[in-house]
This record gives C-alpha cells, sequence and structure tokens, in this order.
C-alpha cells in the first residue's frame, strides 16, 4: 500500500488560504506524498507563503510560470511529477486527514481503477454550514454508466480526485484553452471515461470545497461557455442519446445566454443563441426565438424567452424527457 503520491497545487494570488491549504496536505496520516506548488503568475504574497513550507519540508517543491490558467499550472505540475498518481488540490480548498489514506486503500483494493474521487463537503465560512448534500450520486466501483452520469451533472469535485499518470500521458492532460477555463476538469474526466478507464468514488466527504466570491465558480457565463464547449467535444458520440443530447444544450444554452445578459455581455447573446438554433432546430423554442430575436431587441427578447417561451417550451420538453429518458 506505499503508493507514492503527487499533489499538484495551481496558485493564483492565492494568499488568503493558501496555508491552510498547505497545512491540510501536512497534516495527512498518509505520508508518501510529494506537494507541487504551481504559481501561475501570483502577484501577492503567494511566492513568500510557498517557499517558506518549501524551506521546511523537502517534499514540498515549488514551481513558478507566467499565468496561462489552472489547467496549464496543472499540467506542469503532471510533467514534473515522480509518483504513479496524481492528487488535485485547488488553493482554496481543504482535505480530511485520512482523505489520501483511505484513497491508497481504494486504488490498491482495486488495481484496474485509474480515477478515485471523494464526496464532498462544500462550505463558505465554517465546515459547520454545508451548502449542499452529494449522498445520492453514485459511489464504490463504478463502470461505464459513470460516463453519462458525468456528462448529465458532473458531480466530482476536481479537489477530490487522484488520477493514475501513465493514464493520463497516455489520452493527453488537462486542455489548456482560454475558453475552457472552469470546465476543463469535466472534460478531462470524460475524456477518461469515455476511453473506458474504471472509477472508484468514496462517499465519505473527504473534500472540504470553499466556496468564495473569488472562486471561478461564480463566474457564471464562462463557466457555462466551457459546458457548450465540452458538450462539442462529444456531439458525436452515440452513446448518448440524440435526446439527451438536446436537455443538457437546452438547459446549458438558456443559462448561458441569461448569465450573459446579468454580466452586460450582451454583444454576445445572438452568437450563443444562434448555436442553440443550429444544435436545436425544430423545438418550439428555437422557432418562437428566431422570430422575436427579430423583431425585439436583445433585452426585451430575453424578457419574452424567459417569461413566455422558456415556460411553455419547459413543459413541452419535461413531457418528451418523461416519455423517452424516463426522467
Amino acid at each position: 500500500m506505499n503508493k507514492f503520491i503527487s499533489i499538484i497545487v495551481p496558485i493564483f494570488n492565492g494568499q488568503y488560504f493558501l496555508n491552510e491549504t498547505i497545512q491540510t496536505v501536512i497534516n495527512q496520516s498518509y505520508t508518501n506524498w510529494e506537494l507541487l506548488l504551481i504559481d501561475d503568475g501570483s502577484t501577492d504574497h503567494s511566492k513568500r507563503i510557498c517557499l517558506n513550507h518549501s524551506q521546511k519540508d523537502d517534499r514540498i517543491h515549488y514551481y513558478y510560470k507566467k499565468n496561462g490558467g489552472q489547467a496549464s499550472a496543472r499540467n506542469l505540475g503532471i510533467t514534473n511529477s515522480k509518483g504513479e498518481w496524481v492528487a488535485m488540490l485547488d488553493a482554496d480548498d481543504l482535505w480530511h486527514k485520512d482523505k489520501l489514506l483511505k484513497q491508497v486503500e481504494a486504488i490498491t483494493s482495486y488495481p484496474d481503477i485509474s480515477i478515485c474521487f471523494t464526496n464532498t463537503l462544500a462550505f463558505q465560512k465554517s465546515l459547520d454550514n454545508e451548502l449542499y448534500n452529494a449522498n445520492n450520486k453514485k459511489y464504490g466501483l463504478l463502470d461505464a454508466t459513470l460516463f453519462r452520469e458525468i456528462y448529465t451533472s458532473n458531480y466530482i469535485s476536481n479537489s477530490s480526485v487522484i488520477l493514475k499518470k501513465q493514464v493520463l500521458l497516455k489520452i493527453g492532460l488537462y486542455n489548456e484553452s482560454e475558453s475552457l477555463r472552469g470546465s476543463e476538469d469535466w472534460e478531462l474526466l470524460l475524456r477518461m471515461l469515455f476511453n473506458k478507464e474504471k472509477a472508484y468514488g468514496i462517499k465519505e466527504k473527504l473534500l472540504y470545497y470553499r466556496v468564495h466570491e473569488g472562486g471561478i465558480h461564480l463566474q457564471n457565463a464562462r463557466m457555462f461557455i466551457g459546458k457548450t464547449l465540452v458538450y462539442k467535444v462529444f456531439h458525436k458520440e452515440q452513446s448518448i442519446s440524440k435526446l439527451l443530447k438536446l436537455k443538457q444544450y437546452r438547459y446549458t444554452y438558456r443559462e448561458l445566454l441569461n448569465h450573459l445578459s446579468t454580466e452586460g455581455r450582451n454583444n454576445e447573446i445572438l452568437n450563443f443563441a444562434s448555436e442553440i438554433w443550429r444544435l436545436d432546430p425544430l423545438s418550439f423554442v428555437t422557432l418562437k426565438q428566431k422570430i422575436i430575436f427579430k423583431i425585439f431587441n436583445i433585452k426585451s427578447a430575453l424578457w419574452i424567452s424567459n417569461n413566455i417561451i422558456y415556460r411553455i417550451g419547459y413543459r413541452i420538453e419535461k413531457f418528451n424527457y418523461k416519455l423517452f429518458l424516463n426522467e
């Protein structure tokens, strides 16, 4: 059970939470690890914090790079890692002290898996204040059906996973595209599962996921643009039914258009609306939206869509999902 684990932490101006995150690794009951702190062009005191820890513990290594996003930072960490497995940890998240130990037990018991993840406790200021619960998701030894599950709704937090390095090198590392930022971890998981890689999920909440104002999870338009790009990667995948694809497209683009409006990015709305019209040309919503976007300005067209067209369309779509997807 003596697996060597490389832990990769991408950092960009993470001074407020970084000490606590590093300490959560140092406190692990499983001790056969290295910690790679990848500074992605920080301009705050992150470097000082990292060097302070690396000088005290020779398992901790600091790397600096020009800013390029979390994916490029993680890839640099993977490239320089020495472990058979790599564990991902964002610079604002925390681990239960037995997180690595229980994952090493799992990968030892199931040598065919290449993905091991844990359940997540999301919190804001205190671990006692849980924000949501994922207990109803799938855990244990998981088969190919996990691909469809994750395609529909990704409940695997990136900071909870450990991944077999050999598999990553075979199928490709994180996608570093600027437009995919915030969704690159989900895209990588889908690629691994599409490649028939096996996974094991631990139902215990061993990751503590911090929700705060600076988190990328609050950059809503960016997150939904990333989702559209991930769905395009698997657009021709025949194991996913056409109706299920349409269901995900419809939800994603509806949310995206509204978040673009909220963020004052009205000049992008028509381009993304045109994308969903091409993907879903014969739906009730598409046929009506094409008309109102020609007649009204963007703001008025969105109001009519949200308050009239989407409400009718949702009822029609829900009937089809129940009839053909059993949902």
